[in-house]
């Protein structure tokens, strides 16, 4: 029979140093550190940069403007729903647990200001029977969103967990739906949610909250993941690679937006809020398509043009071997088109108009590209650019070519330089398919007018923005310059207009379009 619920019994939070007096041993290298220089670098330590765990008061603290941290003590009951017994009953192991950490559960809550930004700091508490999420550290989580909701804050939180607690059975695994309906609570409310993953970070918290962020920021060396290594072993009966559940890795994967030094993590944190709370005052790249990967063929972020704040995403082709190998030439996989609907869909939500730099020969073509979708991502675009409820510049800057293109290009207005070359596809592909010889791309090209004056003349281009001879390679302060303009008189013209009237007009555009 469960125990009969009763209130949580401890001191609560505090806010205790990150070392006790004299000498720390680091986790990692075990060199011995003094502990004032271990508390000034924040549990990281010097020698060796791992990067220890800390009380989750003291990382809420760390976070916070200096003198702004209010702990919120909530009042919420122990719960015990199998009176679970491994030898020590479970009550008795939460007793012991807040006499060891000095919290009251897994959950710590806090108000803080972020860089400025008022908000509710939620902070994970690793030794509090492994920030393992039951109950009560779910209702705390949930109740983090709803005050977030109730006095117009940020959320800003810190996941490091274990996973799921084991002595609550079904019942912990039912957090995490819970805690996904505070996260929606503040999507509803278009407010900001950035997640910081500290090591580790797994299971039920990895597969809920913490990867439902607007932005994930990730500490170096981070151990993140849904299933454990052991775990994944054991199944697969093979040894994992190295650096396998990473921070890194998962970066690589277009999984988190940033790795980040925790003394850093005040500063980033705090730019994104300011970025999503629209102060923000130069570009900050968001990464990754949160499924497989990070597309450097596709660059996005927020940004400024005057005074207006604006979600850019633009294909990148490089400018040397080096770079251009890095970016795919240009030439977008499945994921780049993902990443940049992932962000499309954060400017709707924060009512920030979109600008897309198109320049892509075309979107990749490939075994890899096909096996993960890329004629249903580029579809997805397309249906996405139609539906979104903000405005949308396009503006194609020296070729812009096939559905690679298009996936950027379904806007109220496309602007794009003279010389450019917006088209089906490129002449080589066009003469392969007609002629059946690649070599016929000189015919191919004459017969096609890929020049973006052929665009402009069949409607498809609404402004055509003239480069100085010999053309904006030339003279990039100039047409950067007369870019800048035209995107601010089209988005003076659009922002003007309700979200009803733009997809009336947008979808006007496109049913008419070159008919």
């Amino acid at each position: 029979m469960s125990a009969r619920p009763t209130p949580l019994r401890g001191p609560g939070p505090q806010l205790r140093p990150v070392a006790p007096p004299g000498t720390v041993a680091c986790p990692a290298c075990a060199r011995r550190v003094v502990a004032a220089r271990w508390e000034e670098t924040l549990g990281v330590c010097p020698a060796c940069d791992h990067h220890a765990r800390v009380p989750a008061a003291t990382r809420a603290a760390q976070l916070a403007d200096p003198g702004t941290l209010e702990l919120v003590h909530t009042a919420v009951s122990d719960r015990d729903p199998l009176g679970f017994d491994d030898g020590v009953p479970y009550p008795d192991r939460i007793l012991a647990a807040r006499a060891e950490t000095g919290a009251t559960e897994a959950v710590v809550t806090a108000r803080a200001e972020v860089a400025g930004v008022p908000a509710v700091v939620m902070s994970m508490e690793f030794g509090f029977l492994g920030g393992s999420l039951g109950s009560v550290a779910g209702e705390l989580f949930a109740r983090a969103c709803e005050l977030a909701v109730a006095e117009r804050r940020a959320l800003l939180g810190v996941c490091v967990s274990g996973g799921a607690r084991m002595q609550e059975g079904i019942v912990s695994l039912a957090q995490m739906a819970r805690c996904t309906t505070g996260t929606s609570m503040l999507a509803a409310a278009r407010l900001p949610y950035v997640a910081v993953l500290a090591d580790p970070c797994f299971g039920g918290v990895t597969a809920s909250f913490a990867t439902q962020a607007d932005v994930i920021l990730a500490e170096p060396r981070a151990r993140i993941g849904f299933a454990g290594g052991r775990v994944i072993e054991q199944a697969a009966h093979s040894k994992l690679p190295d650096g396998f559940q990473t921070a890194e890795f998962l970066l690589a994967h277009g999984m988190v937006d940033a790795v980040m030094p925790r003394h850093e993590l005040r500063a980033g944190a705090g730019r994104a809020l300011q970025v999503i709370a629209r102060i923000l005052t130069d570009f900050t790249e968001l990464r990754g398509d949160r499924l497989f990967g990070d597309d450097r063929a596709v660059v996005g972020g927020t940004a400024r043009l005057g005074t207006r704040w604006l979600m850019v995403i633009g294909q990148e082709k490089g400018s040397d071997a080096l770079t251009r190998a890095v970016h795919n030439f240009g030439m977008p996989h499945p994921e780049g088109y993902r990443k940049a609907q992932r962000l499309m869909r954060l400017a709707e939500r924060f009512s920030l108009p979109v600008v897309c730099l198109i320049d892509t020969p075309a979107a990749h073509a490939g075994v890899g590209a096909e096996e993960r979708g890329q004629a249903w991502a580029i579809s997805a675009s397309l249906s996405l650019m139609l539906g979104l409820r903000v405005p949308i510049v396009s503006a194609v800057l020296s070729e812009g070519g096939s559905g690679g293109a298009l996936a950027l290009g379904v806007a109220d207005r496309v602007l794009a330089f003279e010389n450019a070359v917006y088209t089906v596809a490129p002449p080589e592909t066009c003469a392969a398919i007609l002629y059946r010889d690649a070599a016929q791309r000189a015919r191919a090209a004459a017969a096609m007018r890929p020049g973006v004056d052929t665009a402009h003349d069949l409607g498809l281009v609404d402004e055509l923005i003239p480069e100085p001879e010999p053309g904006a390679h030339a003279h990039p302060e100039l047409v950067v310059a007369a870019l800048r303009g035209a995107l601010a008189r089209h988005l003076d013209e659009l922002c003007r207009m309700t979200p009803d009237e733009l997809l009336a007009s947008r979808a006007r555009r496109h049913r008419l379009a070159a008919g």
